[in-house]
């Protein structure tokens, strides 16, 4: 069966990794997937798994690979993740420096996976595929906006694009932001490419124009289904820090339970 992992986006605002560490242990998640503050060290990650007896099995890294604020900027769509844009500039910086990395050779020996979006992986261009080589990278489907490349938010497409490239990352299935290419893009079936992506890891973040929250009954039986036709290493409870951790995580075990 899947393991239960909480990320840190659920205390991004209230109390941060250490409360991450202290939910995990709390409601039995069997690991982490951290998103690193530019100030989180290596040192700080060891003595938090050490206190509370919960590994880091995932390191998501920020959402561009070296845009400067400007940049940054013009490249969101919606006004709403343009105002967010300066906070995830000042609390996370880019990719291409991200205490993520060093985190992750810290963790070398466990080879925790270092999570890229897709629009990373582009931006990054010839500077990805020595990363991909050097770490466990997955890599996650973005949310479709008019006139973007399938590679950035279809999964079966992502994992063949990885595929051609000779490369073996892992596909991050993000149910939530898939939604925005089913609503937009007529005959696009949620279940069908998440046959052919068979992913290594499920996002649990729902309407996510920045919003993630748990899935409403219709999702969860979607989920339902697509769990039944292929189990993922993990599955990640990435919800925002007002929604219930032990909501969700009761959600999830009832999911599991049943297939």
């Amino acid at each position: 069966m899947p393991k239960l992992l909480l990320s840190s986006t659920t205390s991004f605002f209230f109390g941060g990794i250490k409360a991450a560490f202290q939910n995990a242990r709390k409601y039995g998640f069997d690991g982490l997937e951290i998103i690193p503050y530019r100030w989180t060290r290596p040192q700080e990650i060891l003595e938090l798994e050490k206190q509370y007896q919960v590994n880091v099995m995932g390191i998501h890294l920020p959402q561009w690979w070296q845009k400067s604020l400007s940049e940054a900027l013009r490249a969101e769509p919606s006004l709403f993740e343009k105002m967010l844009v300066p906070l995830w500039q000042y609390a996370l910086g880019v990719a291409k420096n991200s205490a993520g990395l060093a985190i992750a050779r810290s963790l070398e020996e466990r080879k925790p996976y270092v999570l890229m979006h897709s629009n990373v992986t582009e931006e990054a261009g010839g500077e990805f595929l020595p990363l991909a080589k050097t770490f466990n990278v997955v890599i996650e489907n973005i949310p479709y906006y008019p006139k973007s490349s399938p590679a950035l938010w279809d999964p079966a497409q992502i994992k063949q694009k990885n595929q051609e490239a000779g490369l073996h990352s892992g596909v991050v299935f993000d149910p939530g932001h898939l939604k925005s290419a089913i609503e937009q893009i007529p005959g696009t079936n949620a279940i069908e490419l998440y046959r052919q992506a068979r992913p290594e890891i499920v996002h649990i973040s729902y309407n996510s124009g920045g919003i993630h929250i748990l899935p409403n009954a219709k999702e969860q039986t979607q989920l339902r289904q697509m769990l039944q036709i292929h189990k993922p290493r993990y599955i990640v409870l990435e919800t925002n820090p007002w929604v219930s951790i032990r909501k969700g995580k009761r959600l999830l075990e009832e999911l599991l339970s049943s297939i």
